[in-house]
C-alpha cells in the first residue's frame, strides 16, 4: 500500500484539482490517495462556497479515496498553522508522501528555501521588520533575501511556493517521516483572472458562480461537479463571508478592545481598526478594505473577522487536531482507515456524534461553526454535523 496525501480546500472542486489527484497517483504509483480538506471555513478567511459534504463527495468521485476534515480551528488560520495541522493528520493516516502544487515545481529548491526561511525568521533583522509594521510573509521574504540571496527570496513571492514551504517546515518541526512531491501548477496561477484551456483558478470560478454565471465556467469543472453545483445553487446552498455581513457588524459593534484581543490572530492594533471602521461603514467589503494595512492583508482581516464570529480565543484549543473526521470515502479509503487504526490509537471516525461525545473541544467548536455557516441560508438549518451522512462510493 502506497498512500499519497494532499492538503486542500477544493473551494470549489475544479479540473485543476482533478488533474492534481491524477498526476499524483501517476507520478508516485500511489495505490491510495488521502485528502485532508478544509471544512466550511477556509484559509483565506472566508466561508467555503459549497459545503464540506458537497466538496468531499466530489473529491472522491474524481479520484480521491478518503477525505478527512481539517477542523475549522485550523482551516481558517495563517499558512503556518494550516500546514502544521494538515500534515499532522496526514501522518496519522499513514500517508507516506505529501503532494502539493507549486509555482516552481522544484522540491529541492523548496526544501532549501524552507531551511533558510526558518533561520531567517530567527534573526534580529526579521524581528526588526515585524516591529516596523511589515507583514509576516513580506518580512520573511526580505529576511531571506538579506541573508541568503534573491534566488531563495523570490521563491517566497508565490503563494503556493510559500504554502509548500510551510508544509516542509511543519514536517521538519514534527519530525515526521513524510516525503514530498511538488507538481507545477497547470495552466493558471493562484487567484489568476486568466484562464487556460480547461483550467481556471478557484477564485475566478468562485466569482463567476457568486455572480450567477456558472455556465461561463462549465469548461473548467468536471461534469459531475457542474451538476452538483447546479443542484446546490437551486437549493440556495452557496455561501460567502458577505452573506453574514449583519451578524459580523453586530459582533463588532457589541465588542470591546479587550474582548476582541482575546480572539486568536487579533492584535490590539487590528482590534482598534476593526472597531473604529465598524462604526464608520455598514459594508463588509469596505470594512475589510479600510482595516487592511501593510502589516495586515485583507486575508488577515477576514480571518480575524471569522475567528471573532466563531469565538476562537487564544489558548482555548490544542495546537494539534484531536481527531480525524471522515467526510467521504470509497473501499480504498476504508483500507487506509483500517491500516491507520492498526498502527495508532488516534481517533478516526465517520461518526461525528461519537467524536463529539468523546468531549473533544475542537468537535464542540466545529458543531458551532457549522451552525453559524448555515445562518447564511434561507432555512438556517442546524445540527448538520450530526445529521449529514458520510458519502460512500460503492
Amino acid at each position: 500500500m502506497k498512500i499519497a496525501g494532499i492538503v486542500a480546500e477544493y473551494n470549489p472542486f475544479h479540473n485543476g484539482h482533478k488533474y492534481h489527484i491524477e498526476a499524483t497517483r501517476k507520478a508516485l504509483g500511489a495505490t491510495h490517495i488521502a485528502v485532508v480538506m478544509s471544512g466550511n471555513f477556509v484559509q483565506r478567511g472566508n466561508l467555503s462556497l459549497f459545503s464540506k459534504w458537497c466538496r468531499a463527495k466530489l473529491a472522491v468521485q474524481n479520484g480521491a479515496d478518503l477525505v478527512i476534515e481539517l477542523p475549522s480551528v485550523f482551516s481558517c488560520a495563517p499558512a503556518k498553522d494550516f500546514a502544521y495541522a494538515g500534515v499532522y493528520l496526514l501522518d496519522k493516516l499513514g500517508v507516506q508522501v505529501l503532494s502539493f502544487g507549486s509555482e516552481c515545481g522544484d522540491k529541492e529548491l523548496l526544501a532549501q528555501t524552507a531551511t533558510f526561511t526558518k533561520k531567517a525568521r530567527e534573526t534580529d533583522y526579521f524581528k526588526a521588520l515585524i516591529s516596523d509594521g511589515i507583514s509576516y510573509p513580506k518580512a520573511s521574504e526580505l529576511a531571506v533575501c538579506e541573508h541568503y540571496g534573491e534566488k531563495y527570496s523570490k521563491v517566497l513571492t508565490s503563494p503556493n511556493n510559500l504554502l509548500g514551504i510551510e508544509y516542509i517546515n511543519a514536517i521538519n518541526k514534527q519530525n515526521l517521516d513524510l516525503e514530498i512531491l511538488t507538481l507545477s501548477r497547470n495552466g493558471v496561477k493562484h487567484d489568476d483572472s486568466k484562464t487556460s484551456k480547461n483550467f481556471a483558478s478557484a477564485s475566478f470560478i468562485r466569482e463567476k458562480i457568486l455572480n450567477g454565471k456558472i455556465d461561463e465556467v462549465i469548461n473548467f469543472l468536471p461534469e459531475n461537479a457542474y451538476k452538483e453545483y447546479l443542484s446546490e445553487i437551486a437549493l440556495n446552498k452557496i455561501n460567502d463571508i458577505t452573506f453574514l455581513e449583519d451578524i459580523i457588524f453586530y459582533k463588532l459593534r457589541t465588542s470591546s478592545i479587550d474582548s476582541l484581543c482575546k480572539t486568536k490572530y487579533i492584535t490590539s492594533e487590528l482590534a482598534s481598526r476593526l472597531l473604529k471602521f465598524a462604526k464608520q461603514t455598514s459594508n463588509l467589503e469596505k470594512l475589510i478594505e479600510l482595516s487592511a494595512t501593510r502589516r495586515y492583508s485583507k486575508a488577515n482581516v477576514r480571518r480575524a473577522l471569522i475567528n471573532t464570529l466563531l469565538e476562537n480565543e487564544n489558548g482555548k484549543f490544542a495546537k494539534k487536531p484531536q481527531y480525524a473526521r471522515v467526510l467521504a470515502l470509497n473501499e480504498k479509503g476504508m483500507e487506509i482507515i483500517r491500516s491507520a487504526k492498526e498502527k495508532n490509537d488516534f481517533v478516526i471516525s465517520p461518526k461525528f456524534a461519537d467524536i463529539y461525545k468523546t468531549g473533544f473541544s475542537q468537535a464542540e467548536y466545529e458543531a458551532k461553526a457549522t451552525d453559524i455557516y448555515c445562518l447564511a441560508f434561507k432555512d438556517k438549518e442546524c445540527n448538520l454535523d450530526f445529521t449529514k451522512t458520510v458519502y460512500v462510493e460503492k
